[in-house]
Order: C-alpha cells, then structure tokens, then sequence
C-alpha cells in the first residue's frame, strides 16, 4: 500500500512539473523589440586620363601621359596605379619617381600612389606617368598599354 502511495506522489510531482516547469523557465526569456537607423558612407572614386594618345618610338623618346584620380568618398580611400600589356624595354616612371620596367607578366604597379582621407570629399590628385624608350632599346609596336586605378578602402 505504501509502495502505491509513494508511486502516486511521484506521478503528481511529475505532472507538477510538465506542466508549471515550462511557465517557471518561460519566466527568465525575455525578448526585444526595437529598431534603430544606419548611415552607410558614400564611396565614390574616379580616375580620368587627360591623355588620350601617346605615342612612343624606340630610339630614346619621351611621352607623358596624364592621370587625374578624384574622391567624393567619405571613407579614406588609398590607391594603386597599375600598367598592363608594357613592352619589356620601356621605361615609365610615376610623378618623380624612378623608372620601372615591366614583369614577365608585362605588368608594372606602382602601389599606394595616393590616399584621400575621409574628410577630404572632392579631393584631386593629378599624376604624370613619363614613357621613355631608351637609346637602343627595341620596343615593339603595340596597340595600347592599358592603365588601371585600384581603390581600397583603409578605414
């Protein structure tokens, strides 16, 4: 008798339990609700040649060839100038730096020529890439050299 006594407790603690243990523990979650706006900053980069043609021969000749990079960002941007499909012998230079030639890729980069801070939206920055054709070099004739502007942005 007290075996069947003690096995209906049990069953009614238990069922206690399946049934207010829930509402005990739904107790402790809570849940939000809310909203909230988010200003995402304008990116806009632009890079312009001011030199449509230039023409380089062998036999030590010079060109220049103008580039004039511009932010309206509002982030800090920094930037590359990469050259593609560069005759081997040729020369270039960037601004006043030193020459360069090209890779076995027929590439030349000139990283991190320039950086607009975030606080500087409108900003220009003009840049002079200088062709030379040394005296003997043989440059053969191509089509175009393909001059690229990579952005990244730093902050």
């Amino acid at each position: 008798m007290m075996k069947k006594d003690l096995q209906k407790v049990i069953v009614v603690v238990l069922l206690f339990v399946a049934l207010f243990g829930s509402y005990f523990i739904a107790k402790y979650i809570s849940s939000l609700n809310g909203s909230d706006d988010i200003t995402v900053a304008k990116w806009s980069v632009e890079a312009v040649s001011n030199t449509d043609t230039l023409n380089v021969v062998s036999g030590n000749t010079v060109g220049v060839y103008t580039l004039t990079v511009t932010s309206i960002s509002e982030v800090s941007v920094e930037y590359s100038i990469i050259l593609s499909n560069v005759p081997s012998q040729l020369e270039v230079k960037i601004d006043d730096g030193v020459y360069r030639t090209a890779d076995q890729n027929n590439n030349i980069t000139f990283d991190g020529v320039g950086m607009f801070g975030a606080n500087d939206p409108g900003d220009t920055h003009v840049h002079s890439l200088t062709f030379n054709s040394p005296l003997g070099a043989n440059i053969p004739n191509i089509n175009e050299v393909d001059v690229d502007v990579r952005f990244t942005q730093v902050d």
